[in-house]
């Protein structure tokens, strides 16, 4: 290899896929690997038009997570909900011009997946990023995920709600919460946040006290 420092201007692509992946940036595969936790690193233009990973899992754990930042380090993507994937690959699917769209959003893999949480996947540091994979049945296989840069502007979406926080009285009357983040997908190119609460309340443990 050599004259491998980024570009000027370019964009710096930090991704990974739990087991076998390999990136196509429009069209051009530019990273191959076999290795479950190798983290893809590469500099790509601000004009390219799209990102294309095929990612084989040959079982046990399985995922995608990756950011691309520029050279002041401001997030231009991540991988997220507006991601799209398939398990069947089809002609030209990793090029700009192909048709996604009967495509499926991908699938958000959860906040304490060990690709968000876990070394060596926390050298990706985009507070955005998730971890995803096809919403299709099988999760042992193949799936192709593509994200196209240049769109519109993206508005927000929630995710479901957490578990119920403990009640914060065993008797008497407390209250507990439950609280969603605004990732699925997370508003970007100018999109709008996501509309209502992110945190939500109720009563709990009415009963009176005993002896009370």
């Amino acid at each position: 290899n050599c004259n491998t420092g980024p570009c000027p201007n370019s964009y710096s692509l930090k991704i990974v896929c739990d087991d076998e992946m390999t990136i196509y940036i429009d069209g051009v595969e530019r990273h191959r690997d076999t290795y479950w936790n190798t983290i893809a690193s590469l500099s790509v233009s601000p004009s390219a038009q799209v990102i294309a990973l095929k990612c084989r899992n040959r079982g046990g754990g399985y995922g995608i997570v990756g950011d691309l930042m520029d050279l002041s380090g401001n997030e231009v993507m991540a991988t997220d909900g507006s991601w799209k994937c398939s398990e069947k690959e089809e002609n030209g699917w990793e090029r700009p011009l192909f048709d996604a769209g009967d495509w499926k959003q991908a699938k958000d893999l959860g906040d304490d997946h060990n690709m968000r949480t876990d070394a060596p996947f926390t050298q990706i540091t985009s507070p955005d990023r998730r971890v995803i994979w096809s919403s299709e049945n099988s999760w042992l296989g193949t799936v192709y995920c593509r994200k196209e840069l240049q769109e519109q502007k993206r508005d927000g979406g929630w995710s479901d709600f957490g578990d119920w926080s403990r009640c914060s009285a065993s008797c008497g009357g407390g209250t507990q919460k439950r609280a969603r983040s605004c990732t699925n997908p997370a508003p970007a190119y100018g999109g709008a946040d996501c509309v209502g609460e992110a945190v939500e309340f109720q009563n709990c443990n009415t009963g009176p006290c005993p002896n009370s």
